[in-house]
């Protein structure tokens, strides 16, 4: 948990200094990016949120819904668990609106009434392509997005497609 809040207050320093540096520069451009990814650093499926604060940064957060089953004596049960994403981005223009993208951060699955807190932390990275206009429009995106389990100490490879809309 200290690994976590450690990671996530470190993002948002880094975020909070990159933000005051752009606005500094009066750059207007758009911003803001809403999408839909199916597989991905949640898992399954997640919708999420991305802020640029310069033409080579933006933090991510994402939230999904995942469903569990496990067993106990009266049966098995199937519980929906939460998931959220956080990662801060780092792009390379290609060529025009082709970007290649590099991510870290971290992914948090919480019990099913959220009381137990997290039920389970995953060190994650997205690797890949990106298509994105400035002046907003269409995005898609292909990445590579592997987990590392600190529990189990595991390597998890997975990969993610992105469709959603900068505005």
């Amino acid at each position: 948990m200290r690994k976590a809040t450690f990671l996530l207050l470190t993002i948002l320093l880094i975020t909070i200094q990159i933000k005051q540096m752009v606005f500094a520069q009066g750059i207007d451009i758009k911003r803001n990016t809403f999408y839909l990814e199916l597989l991905g650093n949640a898992g399954l499926f997640s919708f999420n949120y991305e802020y640029e604060i310069s033409t080579n940064f933006s933090p991510r957060i994402g939230f999904s819904l995942l469903p569990f089953g496990h067993s106990s004596n009266s049966g098995t049960h199937s519980e929906l668990s939460l998931v959220n994403t956080v990662l801060l981005n780092y792009f390379v223009d290609i060529k025009n609106n082709n970007k290649f993208e590099l991510g870290i951060g971290i992914t948090n699955l919480f019990d099913e009434d959220l009381s137990s807190g997290i039920e389970q932390f995953l060190i994650t990275c997205s690797i890949g392509y990106r298509f994105s206009q400035r002046d907003g429009g269409f995005m898609y995106k292909i990445t590579f997005t592997p987990f590392y389990s600190t529990d189990r100490e595991e390597f998890y490879p997975w990969l993610g497609v992105g469709v959603g809309v900068r505005f």
